[in-house]
């Protein structure tokens, strides 16, 4: 039973390994995007209520 435990790690490693080497852009790409997405729409929220006072 151990070495079936064992081999499942090993299989298992080696797939994140895998995935993180063939990323594209990588954990950290991933985590910028979502960080930069939060802050557009924040500032495209403050444009629209920019634009509803002028209009105002």
């Amino acid at each position: 039973m151990s070495g079936i435990w064992e081999n499942y790690l090993i299989a298992v490693g080696a797939f994140v390994i895998l995935v993180v080497m063939l990323a594209p852009r990588g954990i950290v790409g991933v985590f910028n995007d979502l960080v930069e997405g939060r802050d557009r729409r924040k500032a495209e929220a403050q444009a629209g209520m920019r634009n509803l006072a002028e209009v105002e």
